[in-house]
């Protein structure tokens, strides 16, 4: 019996792990997307009506980006870095105070995530609290799960 129970738990912790969990950053953008998008497809929105926290400076980096890269946009050592991913971070008196990095993958088992739309010349940009106003669109597929992509 108890190795039957131990089976079960392990299969429930396993599920449950597995779900993806949205972040704070993807929380304040759906709903501020819900607030102010609701007839349409498209709208803009401004990053710091949807941040519960303070910042300065927003970066965004392209999955080009490499480390070095990374370092030398912020001006001192990323220590977050994992994997190629895109990323953003947020910078207040020259800290990170936020951070997510994003694997966007658009098969069957995508869960709501962002994208960034950044032009081809750059693989990072960066955004005062003031300039940091992006497009929003959200995008949905297949399997009716949505997405949002950010653009400028």
């Amino acid at each position: 019996m108890r190795k039957y129970f131990l089976i079960y738990i392990s299969l429930l912790f396993l599920f449950s792990c597995s779900k993806y969990k949205k972040t704070e950053f993807e929380k304040g953008i759906e709903l501020k997307y819900n607030s102010v998008c609701k007839d349409t497809n498209t709208c803009a929105i401004n990053i710091k009506e949807v941040t519960s926290f303070a910042w300065d400076k927003m970066y965004v980096f392209k999955t080009t980006a490499s480390l070095e890269i990374v370092n030398e946009a912020l001006g001192f050592n990323y220590p977050y870095f994992e994997d190629v991913a895109e990323r953003v971070i947020f910078i207040k008196d020259k800290k990170v105070v936020y951070h997510d990095d994003y694997y966007p993958t658009f098969d069957d088992d995508v869960y709501t995530s962002l994208v960034f739309t950044l032009s081809n010349e750059t693989s990072f940009k960066s955004f005062s609290a003031d300039s940091a106003i992006f497009k929003i669109e959200k995008k949905e597929i297949e399997n009716k799960q949505t997405y949002f992509v950010l653009s400028q």
